[in-house]
């Protein structure tokens, strides 16, 4: 698979426009690669889609040694594709909890004054 895919297509990413990046999660989240992966070697036996074919998300695997769609996750991964402000705020809300865990709910006001 791989991890990071630059390409002419602006059409998900105005602000870094030209550059298309499939990270190693987004791969996970889409694809079913579980079956193919070597535990050893840490390599993968099945063919990622090619930016194109991602762009037509969900389209069906062309190759016989293409990844599958990962079943469980087709759909919101689906929505988040078509979708980008839908991401970026349910992103944000759970972005929010993570880096404030642990931290006193007194500092947690104080830190959000200064926002």
């Amino acid at each position: 698979l791989n991890q990071w895919v630059i390409g002419p297509d602006t059409s998900c990413c105005p602000i870094v426009a030209g550059i298309v990046l499939q990270l190693n999660t987004d791969m996970a989240l889409a694809l079913d690669i579980e079956p193919f992966l070597n535990r050893t070697s840490g390599v993968v036996n099945c063919t990622a889609p090619t930016p194109e074919e991602f762009e037509q998300f969900p389209f069906v695997p062309p190759a016989p040694d293409a990844c599958p769609f990962q079943e469980a996750t087709k759909d919101i991964v689906n929505l988040y594709a078509l979708n980008n402000e839908l991401f970026l705020n349910n992103f944000a809300v759970v972005w929010e909890k993570m880096v404030l865990i642990g931290i006193p709910e007194n500092e947690i006001s104080q830190l959000q004054k200064l926002i």
